[in-house]
């Protein structure tokens, strides 16, 4: 049996993937009023785009003392051209490291944000 406590938690924090759950987050973050923001004007094939750049571009590209880790840094120059970048899935297969989950949710939402239009701000008035 679950306690009041415990579902409290479930329903009135972001730990749940209901979609009607709050923004309770702070302002600028997903969780917040940024998150609230819908995706608009882009085809799944975008989406795909964006995750490809956001991938790369979690990865470290620099190493002490001011080493280029390759190939990291020269995609992630490539992904610096948006939708002009020139990557495929394979190009994922060959980047040294390993980036945090949260590293490619932020880079994502960036990516995504660009591709709409809207990045780095989506409404300066609130953010």
């Amino acid at each position: 049996m679950k306690t009041i406590a415990h579902l409290l938690d479930h329903l009135a924090s972001d730990h749940n993937m209901r979609k009607d759950r709050q923004f309770t987050g702070q302002p600028h973050t997903l969780t917040g009023h940024r998150g609230q923001v819908m995706i608009e004007g882009l085809s799944f094939r975008d989406l795909r785009d964006c995750y490809l750049r956001a991938y790369i571009k979690a990865h470290p590209t620099m190493a002490y003392p001011n080493v280029k880790i390759e190939p990291n840094y020269t995609l992630s120059k490539e992904c610096d051209k948006g939708q002009s970048a020139t990557i495929c899935e394979n190009d994922l297969l060959t980047l040294k490291g390993v980036p945090t989950p949260m590293a490619i949710l932020i880079m994502l939402s960036f990516e995504i944000e660009k591709a709409m239009g809207i990045y780095p701000k989506t409404n300066k008035d609130k953010l």
